[in-house]
């Protein structure tokens, strides 16, 4: 079984410590693995809600050409 890279998603050989491509160590702390998907959920929802301002302020923006 080979290891991925957390960075930079690479496979390694199972007895790797460090990673092939980016020179990383690969034996990351749960802790961080943990840290870094709760931003990615953040990330997610940052988006989405910027998605749906954008799509509000297009629909002001047709709104008030068409009272114009």
């Amino acid at each position: 079984m080979s290891a991925a890279c957390p960075y930079c998603v690479r496979e390694n050989p199972p007895e790797a410590r460090i990673c092939g491509s980016c020179s990383r160590e690969l034996a990351v702390p749960e802790s961080l693995l943990a840290e870094r998907d709760e931003l990615a959920r953040k990330r997610d929802m940052l988006r989405l809600e910027v998605d749906q301002a954008r799509a509000e302020l297009e629909a002001l923006r047709r709104n008030r050409k068409r009272s114009a």
